[in-house]
């Protein structure tokens, strides 16, 4: 779960105002004093609440070329996604991990939900 969400990133804007700490602010947020100092920033720059963007790496979509791949394999091999990772690897010396074969032949119909 996120550390900051809107709500608690307008109490670091609003205790900043009133002449807080960055460090104890941070402290009563569990962020640091330097992530403090930069909300902080970017409010008195843009002379609005800093919105927080999204976490992590963009995903990329399966090409349909991926997906002819892999279903094409699959119908070869039958076997399951790590193995066709190997597979796909050795035979058109294209690298794809094995969760988006999985997505790939859910998708399709071809495999199962795992628990």
């Amino acid at each position: 779960m996120a550390k900051l969400d809107p709500v608690k990133i307008g109490y670091i804007i609003e205790r900043m105002k009133d002449g807080g700490e960055s460090e104890r602010v941070g402290v009563e947020m569990k962020v640091t004093g330097r992530r403090v100092r930069q909300l902080y920033a970017e409010y008195r720059a843009t002379g609005e609440v800093p919105e927080l963007g999204l976490s992590g790496r963009p995903r990329k979509p399966a090409t349909p070329e991926m997906r002819a791949r892999v279903e094409e394999e699959f119908g070869r091999h039958r076997c399951g996604a790590a193995r066709l990772e190997r597979v796909i690897d050795a035979a058109w010396g294209i690298h794809m991990p094995h969760n988006a074969i999985r997505a790939i032949l859910r998708e399709a119909g071809l495999a199962s939900e795992s628990t």
